[in-house]
């Protein structure tokens, strides 16, 4: 600040002189100091463009700083939005359960509980992985398990929304091992098999609309098919890109597939759209 200050003072001088040439000139008293009037334009040029380029230098660091803010905002933004995306999958089974032993209905009511608790904890598990994907830590717990388990837990999260929607489900599963998060797979495959519900559950769009899980254990793959002819008008790279929707008008937010991709590339697994099949199909390979 002292030697903008300076500066400043300088520049005064400066112009205070060539005014005062000017006013000399002008009375035609001398022209022996002409060149000054020169001097002095070309002195305030490099004094405004100082100026200037600091000022202008100070802008770009304070919209670099709002852009930095701004992207820590949408991190989290983005964050809220996955937990809630996959919590309410387990506070669905949750209220139903709750519902029916308010309403008495014939059931297990040990089963019941059971089922409560286990889907609680599920909720808290997802907010565990979260943070830690958020924080950027890959190393998640991973125990031996089966595809079919896998398969099973995921049912129990959709299956009450396939039969309202009246959208057959149909499940052929080859059994294999693999070292997982059995709580990540199964947000990812409960992502994919909600997004082919709501493409296919559209109302008049398909007369018999079905949903196909296929697993393979030789090539050890799981296949989520539904009786869609395809996406063809989309790049890839476009389609697992986060906030990318085909579904603009229904609610869509693009955050399912970014985030299946997410988790499952970070487990070590690979989600790809297989446009060599007549239907739309996507393929997680283990």
């Amino acid at each position: 600040l002292r030697k903008r200050e300076l500066f400043l003072r300088i520049g005064i001088v400066v112009s205070f002189l060539v005014v005062l040439n000017d006013s000399l000139l002008g009375l035609e008293v001398t022209g022996a100091i002409l060149p000054l009037y020169y001097f002095g334009n070309a002195f305030e040029a490099v004094r405004f463009n100082v100026y200037y380029r600091h000022l202008s230098y100070r802008k770009v660091y304070n919209l670099e700083s709002e852009v930095i803010r701004l992207s820590k905002i949408a991190q989290f933004g983005f964050a809220a939005a996955s937990i809630a995306h996959d919590i309410k999958n387990h506070i669905f089974i949750i209220k139903t359960s709750v519902e029916r032993l308010i309403k008495k209905r014939p059931m297990d009511i040990e089963n019941t509980y059971f089922s409560i608790d286990k889907h609680t904890n599920k909720v808290t598990e997802i907010t565990d992985l979260y943070m830690n994907i958020f924080k950027k830590n890959t190393n998640n717990e991973k125990t031996l398990t089966s595809i079919s388990v896998v398969i099973e837990e995921a049912l129990e999260l959709v299956k009450q929304k396939f039969k309202k929607a009246q959208v057959e489900l149909i499940v052929e599963v080859e059994d294999f091992e693999l070292s997982c998060n059995q709580t990540e797979v199964t947000i990812c495959l409960v992502n994919i098999l909600k997004n082919a519900l709501e493409e296919v559950s559209s109302e008049g769009k398909y007369t018999s609309p079905w949903v196909k899980l296929k697993s393979v254990s030789k090539e050890r793959k799981l296949s989520i098919i539904d009786c869609g002819s395809g996406i063809q008008n989309v790049s890839k790279r476009e389609l697992f890109k986060l906030g990318y929707t085909t579904k603009n008008n229904d609610g869509g937010h693009g955050i399912g597939l970014a985030i299946t991709k997410e988790l499952l590339g970070r487990a070590g697994f690979e989600l790809d759209l297989d446009r060599n099949m007549p239907n739309t199909t996507f393929v997680i390979r283990f």
